[in-house]
């Protein structure tokens, strides 16, 4: 591994295990920052695409 303030020297490897759930955070993240982008483009929430995907003729009040 390299040389960084956030890894320990005395360890060579990562655990699989750790890997493995910083992927799915990391991946958990980006998925939140889409949904803003997208929601900053086309104005709509996620609870007026669902209840639009379900059929519904308009969504949920809040």
């Amino acid at each position: 591994m390299p040389d960084a303030p956030w890894h320990p020297e005395d360890l060579e490897s990562w655990p699989l295990r750790w890997v493995a759930l910083h992927l799915v955070e990391e991946c958990a993240r980006h998925a939140g920052h889409a949904d803003i982008s997208r929601e900053s483009l086309d104005g709509r929430t996620a609870y007026e695409l669902n209840a639009l995907a379900d059929g519904a003729r308009r969504p949920p009040l809040q």
